[in-house]
């Protein structure tokens, strides 16, 4: 039977979880798979400038593809692809990125490139390049265990009291929270995805509601804030989210070296066995500083586009 690419329909949504691994990457679960939408089911309505293509073969889903335009980072296009892992190779998912790619003036976006998340060296790595994606930003995502002999030894090599004081964000209101992972989310970003300050406003508003502010720190110089460190609890571990509030904010890396050893030394009192840092090749502080802390694994990812 000859394979046929379609809007996804409602009766659709039932074949979904066919598209998955066996073990699938919890990543690709939160970020990728949940981002197709099938109009007159359960699932919320498909925002505007947004697109989910189905491929179908007598009758069955065997690929998905979602586009969708981003509000916070408007200069690319939010993409998932997936098939059924029995139909890989045999250029279903290249079929559902060429019609996403032709789809984009419906999104009055004709010409911004496609955008997604791939593991590093992964098989959807290797689909992105095949089908000319370029990487413009790595996240190495080193992973550690904060009640480790080696973090404790860091912990103690980082017991600066002059490197700023350093709390947690506790005390603070919601406006202030907000404010903080406004500040440094713009600035980490600016180079090479700017983000909308209007719509970063909603982004800002939950990172402040969602972080577990015991855990997550803030260091002031002189009574201003010079960084901070944002610590969610996700399912199997704790994901930081940090960096200094300006880009030049003097002695960046030491300061933010003492919010990131608070967080680390409260996590591992409080039975947190798994932390993973968020970040980039580009955060200046972090990424120095990501070298120098005792993170045994790394699960890293490209941020890839295609134009």
């Amino acid at each position: 039977m000859a394979v046929t690419i379609r809007p996804a329909e409602p009766a659709d949504r039932h074949q979904l979880n066919a598209m998955l691994d066996s073990d699938p990457d919890p990543l690709w679960l939160a970020q990728g798979h949940r981002f197709h939408r099938f109009p007159g089911t359960t699932d919320p309505d498909p925002p505007a400038g947004s697109i989910t293509m189905a491929a179908v073969e007598d009758g069955t889903v065997i690929g998905l593809g979602t586009a969708r335009t981003n509000a916070v980072h408007p200069g690319r296009i939010n993409t998932a692809i997936e098939v059924r892992p029995e139909r890989r190779r045999e250029g279903i998912g290249s079929a559902l990125l060429r019609c996403l790619l032709d789809a984009r003036h419906r999104l009055r976006a004709p010409r911004l490139p496609l955008s997604g998340k791939v593991r590093t060296g992964s098989g959807a790595a290797g689909f992105a390049a095949a089908n000319g994606a370029r990487v413009y930003q790595h996240c190495p995502a080193p992973v550690g265990d904060p009640r480790s002999a080696a973090m404790a030894c860091w912990f103690a090599d980082r017991d600066d009291a002059d490197a700023g004081a350093v709390s947690s964000l506790d005390e603070l209101p919601d406006r202030l929270v907000a404010q903080y992972f406004r500040e440094l989310y713009l600035w980490v970003h600016e180079d090479w995805s700017p983000a909308d300050v209007a719509a970063l406003a909603a982004i800002s508003d939950a990172a402040a509601a969602e972080c577990d502010r015991r855990l997550s720190s803030l260091v002031r110089v002189g009574g201003r804030a010079a960084a901070v460190v944002f610590a969610f609890r996700t399912d199997t571990d704790l994901e930081l989210v940090c960096e200094t509030l300006r880009r030049d904010q003097p002695d960046g890396r030491r300061l933010l070296a003492r919010g990131v050893a608070r967080t680390l030394q409260v996590a591992a009192a409080s039975g947190v066995t798994r932390v993973e840092f968020d970040g980039h090749t580009s955060d200046p502080h972090l990424a120095a500083l990501l070298a120098d802390i005792p993170l045994p694994e790394r699960h890293p990812l490209d941020l890839v586009e295609i134009p």
